[in-house]
């Protein structure tokens, strides 16, 4: 009896805290909801959100204060990257048939930078790399006609897409190396691998491709190993190791040569992370 009681004095407050407030009158003003075409003008910031328990997102921040204008959504596992002109964005990433499983179907998407809303899409390998944002996941060929895509199943391969013609033309066998950066003269890419040498590999427009061109030992992988991750100045290539030393490399030639090693960590300290190094051009000349 004393439970029943309290559930019909619960329930009977209940219903007249409910009909005192649908007694009360509430001036509610409808709120209007637009969407703009466009962001707006300056200069923004676009940040990918990896979403490892979902889908990929670009969020668009305007850079004087940071609020959000806007987002692009893209699959799992997405990179991103921006055409030399700004006027696209470039996402590869994975969809699931079930979303969490099933049949993987690996797509190239451009979108407009300014509208946020997508221009095309390209199906590709469904060995893309399923991977953490990596700066030598998605590159841009330097004639601007190619899109330079990391391979993963683990064994890792390049896949090479023509952006003229809309499709993926060749998939080359990269194995024991990691990340690709196109060459700055040609229709090439180097990429770093795991017996601590760097690999450059030319391709051409019909689907063929050169045997690999392998430098000298760059880096010993036992003792000191390097981050796949580089950034190019100079058009040099620029790793960074283990133990803290920026190794440069110049593959504008038929093999990749290590240059100059330069040691910057003090003693006792060490760099960590997987994209270490950002670089500008502008800040570099100046100084």
């Amino acid at each position: 009896m004393p439970r029943k009681n309290n559930a019909i004095t619960a329930l009977s407050l209940l219903s007249l805290l409910g009909g005192q407030a649908v007694a009360q009158e509430v001036d509610l003003q409808p709120e209007t909801l637009i969407v703009e075409e466009r962001i707006s003008e300056g200069e923004h910031v676009y940040v990918m959100d990896m979403g490892i328990s979902g889908p990929s997102s670009i969020m668009v921040l305007n850079a004087d204060d940071l609020s959000l204008e806007g987002n692009i959504g893209a699959g799992n596992f997405s990179q991103m990257l921006m055409s030399p002109d700004k006027s696209s964005i470039y996402t590869s990433s994975v969809f699931m048939t079930r979303y969490t499983y099933g049949e993987v179907e690996a797509v190239i998407g451009e979108w407009d930078s300014q509208a946020l809303t997508g221009k095309r899409e390209i199906i590709v390998s469904n060995k893309l790399a399923q991977t953490l944002s990596q700066k030598g996941a998605l590159n841009l060929s330097a004639d601007g006609d190619y899109l330079v895509v990391q391979n993963a199943t683990p064994a890792t391969s390049v896949s090479i897409v023509s952006l003229t013609e809309n499709k993926e033309v060749v998939e080359i066998p990269t194995p024991g190396c990691w990340t690709a950066y196109p060459a700055l003269d040609s229709s090439a890419f180097s990429t770093l691998c795991g017996d601590g040498t760097v690999v450059k590999y030319t391709y051409s427009a019909d689907g063929s491709f050169g045997d690999p061109a392998r430098s000298d030992k760059v880096f010993d992988p036992d003792a000191n190993p390097v981050f796949g991750n580089a950034v190019r100045v100079g058009g040099n290539l620029v790793y960074v190791s283990y133990a803290g030393a920026l190794l440069v490399v110049d593959d504008s030639g038929d093999v990749p040569t290590l240059t100059n090693t330069i040691e910057f960590a003090e003693e006792g300290w060490a760099p960590s992370g997987y994209n270490l190094m950002g670089y500008d051009l502008v800040a570099w000349v100046e100084t």
